[in-house]
């Protein structure tokens, strides 16, 4: 009786460009997100139903939310450089979460330079969590 063996294939070879793109789109939607929390806590001041307390609250979890996922996601990112997964799931964990309370759209208003990496974030993130889905089923 002989046995056949299969091999599984699978992407293993990263560029190191692809790798620093994602990286820099990481950063950029970090800083995009640091500069949104201003703007983010005026307007969870203009909502009637959240005291200046709740508001404060509020602006803390997003604070925790962003830090804890970033930390994740580079550390993620800078642990395996050579796949393709990891790149895609550090990008996701910084995007797409803090993304869901509008928080990269807010950036644009503070200044034009930040409407366009604002502007990349917000479209790119739909996208990315689908890519990111589709990946985890072909690896």
């Amino acid at each position: 009786m002989t046995l056949s063996k299969t091999t599984s294939t699978s992407i293993h070879f990263l560029p190191h460009w692809v790798w620093w793109m994602g990286i820099i789109y990481m950063v950029t939607t970090l800083i995009t997100y640091v500069f949104a929390l201003p703007m983010r806590y005026q307007q969870l001041l203009g909502n009637v139903a959240l005291t200046p307390v709740l508001a404060t609250i509020q602006l803390g979890i997003d604070y925790v939310l962003i830090i804890s996922l970033s930390v994740i996601s580079f550390i993620l990112v800078f642990h395996r450089k050579d796949k393709w997964i990891t790149l895609l799931m550090g990008m996701a964990l910084i995007a797409v979460p803090p993304n869901i309370s509008g928080g990269s759209s807010l950036a644009g208003q503070l200044h034009i330079l930040l409407h366009i990496p604002a502007g990349i974030v917000t479209v790119t993130v739909s996208s990315l969590a689908l890519v990111l889905l589709i990946m985890e089923q072909l690896f």
